[in-house]
């Protein structure tokens, strides 16, 4: 890779990041000092960063991207399953941390199996993704409160970083596009 291109891209990624951060710091209120005044959404910035860090890393395009989100939108399915699973296994009267490993291996098997190997050829085929959000369902769900959302919330800031990361090349291209371009006098000038 060109290092004019790495380093812009670089600089880009980074200036873009400072610039989310700050405006989500003011608008859910970060305060370190009274962390109980602060939005229980503040936290949802590193899904942001989790989705852009992914892109980044496989480096996605547009045209990978309805893949991205549509895989992305899988994992709270399976996170869901897995809870369900687990919730038969407890009423069976399996001791809750061993449903949750027990339970786990055959839902993210079966996760893989499907994505990879039935639907490999699809949009539904981008696992980092979706085990991304199958992530945020875990980080996020709080299973004694099925009224919170943060799940869904952190879901689709994810979705916003896949988004806002695949914009991060075109815009590093375009910029140094721009860069290399010598001045041109018009006809005429002097």
């Amino acid at each position: 890779m060109d290092k004019k291109f790495v380093f812009t891209l670089g600089c880009i990624v980074t200036a873009s990041l400072a610039l989310i951060c700050l405006v989500w710091i003011f608008v859910f209120n970060y305060d370190p000092i009274h962390p109980e005044r602060m939005s229980p959404c503040f936290g949802l910035v590193w899904c942001i960063f989790w989705g852009a860090s992914i892109v980044i890393a496989s480096q996605g395009t547009w045209k990978t991207l309805p893949s991205g989100i549509l895989s992305a939108a899988c994992g709270p399915i399976y996170g869901f399953i897995l809870y369900t699973v687990i919730g038969l296994m407890i009423m069976q009267g399996i001791h809750p941390k061993l449903a949750f490993m027990i339970g786990a291996i055959p839902v993210t098997f079966a996760l893989c199996m499907v994505h990879m190997v039935l639907l490999g050829n699809t949009l539904f085929a981008n696992v980092p993704t979706l085990l991304g959000t199958y992530g945020i369902w875990f980080a996020l769900k709080n299973p004694v409160d099925p009224s919170n959302k943060l799940w869904l919330w952190g879901t689709l800031a994810f979705m916003f970083g896949l988004v806002y990361a695949t914009s991060l090349v075109p815009l590093t291209l375009w910029l140094l596009g721009k860069l290399a371009k010598p001045e041109v006098a018009e006809v005429g000038e002097v």
